[in-house]
């Protein structure tokens, strides 16, 4: 039997610019990270994410947007308690509430210089949503499908965060992969995840 034969994943970061069409509001992908969570049983099993099981994928999720939030927008509430599922549900009617148009236009110096609120929701945390949406699922035993836009944006993301994407704590190395595997899969690879 033969293996197919493996690379370094496809450098993603250096594909030409996506246009700015291609990243959607951070809001369209609160339903399908939502429809996980509300799907997933099995929270206490290990994720892609080494050393991290589903719930702490989602406890960073929730986290992260919240330390984003409270610095960026304003004051966020208590760390929601309670199941994963009720944990996910709290936080994301806090969002919805606090992520206001006005909200959105909120202006900074981030670490990869003048931004919005808005350019950051919908680039990285946006990313977040998608990348640990698989995760989550994966850990759960499901297939989690990526659709050819949200691949987009996931792309458009790895190229404006560039060397940062392999900071601690963010990326892995990419994974070698097979040359002719599917884009998901590529895309997976370039992130650190073993798609397989």
């Amino acid at each position: 039997m033969t293996t197919p034969e493996t690379t370094p994943a496809h450098d993603i970061s250096t594909d030409p610019q996506t246009e700015p069409a291609a990243v959607a509001p951070f809001s369209t992908h609160l339903p399908a990270f939502t429809r996980v969570v509300e799907s997933t049983t099995n929270w206490d099993a290990p994720s892609p994410c080494e050393g991290w099981s589903a719930a702490d994928v989602l406890d960073h999720v929730i986290d992260s947007q919240r330390d984003f939030l409270a610095e960026r927008v304003g004051p966020v509430g208590e760390r929601p308690t309670g199941s994963p599922v009720l944990r996910w549900q709290e936080h994301h009617d806090r969002v919805a509430a606090l992520v206001t148009e006005a909200a959105r236009a909120t202006t900074f110096e981030g670490y990869l210089g003048p931004t919005s609120v808005a350019e950051a929701l919908d680039l990285f945390y946006s990313m977040d949503l998608l990348v640990h949406r698989w995760d989550i699922a994966r850990a759960d035993g499901r297939a989690e499908a990526f659709t050819d836009a949200e691949l987009d944006q996931i792309e458009a993301a790895a190229r404006v965060g560039g060397a940062a994407l392999r900071m601690e704590g963010i990326c892995k190395a990419p994974v070698p992969i097979a040359q002719e595997a599917p884009r998901q899969h590529q895309v997976l690879a370039f992130l650190g995840r073993d798609p397989r």
